[in-house]
């Protein structure tokens, strides 16, 4: 879980300065937040845990989740931020990370949610070691067009990805 976390912060954070945004800083605070529900689920209920991550070969981690624990680790984390009183940029972010098209309500932040949406996907690509044109053939148009990015841009983020983290790896240790 911590190594997704670094992995998806540094994506999301080298996504949101190539592009110039002014909330970098919380672009890669929200990529390291993403899966703090996963990581709550982990802590408190460790053989539950084990019990879904079983089941998650047979079905969707969401499904899994939900089948164990009644509820999916993004509500986990958003509960979680929202008892801490995170701003709702973070909470917002945490819950809708994997789906940033089913955020329903006034001024949310889906261009954000989206990059972090992306960073998890370069996250778990890079985690996984898989080839650079299998990764550029996986970005979705609608996401390429929430972030006004092409395929190219993604797929020079992902290639810088290893230079990044050992940086941002180096900057936390």
């Amino acid at each position: 879980i911590r190594e997704l976390s670094v992995v998806t912060a540094t994506a999301a954070h080298g996504v949101a300065e190539r592009l110039l945004r002014d909330d970098k800083e919380e672009i890669l605070l929200a990529g390291l937040l993403h899966n703090i529900g996963e990581l709550v689920l982990l802590s408190q209920f460790r053989d539950q845990y084990g019990e879904m991550a079983r089941l998650r070969d047979q079905v969707s981690q969401p499904a899994a989740e939900k089948a164990v624990f009644g509820v999916e680790s993004p509500v986990v984390g958003r509960w979680l931020l929202e008892a801490w009183n995170f701003p709702d940029f973070f909470v917002a972010t945490v819950e809708h990370w994997p789906n940033p098209w089913a955020v329903h309500f006034p001024h949310a932040p889906v261009a954000a949610i989206a990059l972090v949406h992306v960073a998890r996907w370069m996250a778990d690509c890079w985690l996984e070691r898989r080839a650079t044109d299998e990764v550029y053939r996986s970005f979705e148009p609608r996401l390429l067009s929430t972030l006004e990015v092409d395929r190219d841009f993604l797929v020079d983020q992902y290639e810088r990805l290893p230079d990044q983290v050992q940086q941002l790896r180096t900057t936390l240790a």
